[in-house]
Protein backbone atom coordinates (compact mmCIF):
# COMPACT_ATOMS: atom_id res chain seq x y z
CA UNK A 1 0.00 0.00 0.00
CA UNK A 2 1.33 3.59 -0.92
CA UNK A 3 1.80 5.99 1.84
CA UNK A 4 -0.70 8.30 0.32
CA UNK A 5 -3.02 5.71 0.48
CA UNK A 6 -2.61 4.96 4.14
CA UNK A 7 -2.99 8.44 4.81
CA UNK A 8 -6.26 8.33 2.83
CA UNK A 9 -7.38 5.68 4.85
CA UNK A 10 -6.44 6.87 8.48
CA UNK A 11 -7.80 10.37 7.80
CA UNK A 12 -11.46 7.97 6.60
CA UNK A 13 -10.78 5.84 9.10
CA UNK A 14 -10.63 8.76 11.94
CA UNK A 15 -13.30 11.22 10.44
CA UNK A 16 -15.53 7.97 11.13
CA UNK A 17 -13.90 8.00 14.84
CA UNK A 18 -14.96 11.25 15.29
CA UNK A 19 -18.53 11.33 14.02
CA UNK A 20 -19.27 8.32 15.86
CA UNK A 21 -18.02 9.96 18.89
CA UNK A 22 -19.48 13.09 18.18
CA UNK A 23 -22.85 10.90 18.07
CA UNK A 24 -22.02 10.16 21.58
CA UNK A 25 -22.60 13.44 22.78
CA UNK A 26 -26.39 13.22 21.06
CA UNK A 27 -27.67 9.87 22.40
CA UNK A 28 -30.12 9.08 24.74
CA UNK A 29 -28.04 6.07 25.58
CA UNK A 30 -24.55 7.26 25.66
CA UNK A 31 -22.44 4.39 25.05
CA UNK A 32 -18.77 4.17 23.74
CA UNK A 33 -18.52 0.68 23.09
CA UNK A 34 -19.19 1.18 19.12
CA UNK A 35 -16.84 3.78 18.91
CA UNK A 36 -14.26 1.90 20.93
CA UNK A 37 -14.43 -1.32 18.65
CA UNK A 38 -13.79 1.05 15.13
CA UNK A 39 -11.18 2.03 17.34
CA UNK A 40 -9.74 -1.18 17.89
CA UNK A 41 -10.42 -1.74 14.34
CA UNK A 42 -8.19 1.53 12.88
CA UNK A 43 -5.61 0.43 14.96
CA UNK A 44 -5.18 -3.53 14.44
CA UNK A 45 -4.97 -2.40 10.85
CA UNK A 46 -2.12 -0.23 11.46
CA UNK A 47 -3.75 3.13 10.60
CA UNK A 48 -3.55 4.81 14.03
CA UNK A 49 -0.67 4.96 15.90
CA UNK A 50 -0.40 3.77 19.90
CA UNK A 51 -0.83 7.72 20.42
CA UNK A 52 -3.80 7.77 18.48
CA UNK A 53 -5.05 4.90 20.10
CA UNK A 54 -4.95 6.13 23.24
CA UNK A 55 -6.16 9.87 22.49
CA UNK A 56 -9.57 8.37 20.36
CA UNK A 57 -10.47 5.65 23.25
CA UNK A 58 -9.86 8.57 25.60
CA UNK A 59 -12.17 10.70 23.57
CA UNK A 60 -14.94 7.98 23.48
CA UNK A 61 -15.34 7.28 26.81
CA UNK A 62 -14.94 11.04 27.84
CA UNK A 63 -17.96 11.72 25.53
CA UNK A 64 -19.74 8.85 27.03
CA UNK A 65 -19.36 10.10 30.67
CA UNK A 66 -20.35 13.81 30.00
CA UNK A 67 -23.09 12.63 28.24
CA UNK A 68 -24.29 10.52 31.17
CA UNK A 69 -23.84 13.32 33.22
CA UNK A 70 -25.53 15.59 30.89
CA UNK A 71 -28.59 13.25 31.22
CA UNK A 72 -28.58 12.77 34.78
CA UNK A 73 -27.86 15.60 36.28
CA UNK A 74 -31.41 16.69 37.54
CA UNK A 75 -31.93 13.34 38.59
CA UNK A 76 -30.30 13.22 42.10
Amino acid sequence: MSASQRAWDKAKAEKMIRHEIESIGKSKCPSEWFAQGMIELAYELGLLTDNDHLYWRNSASAAADNRWKQLHKGAA
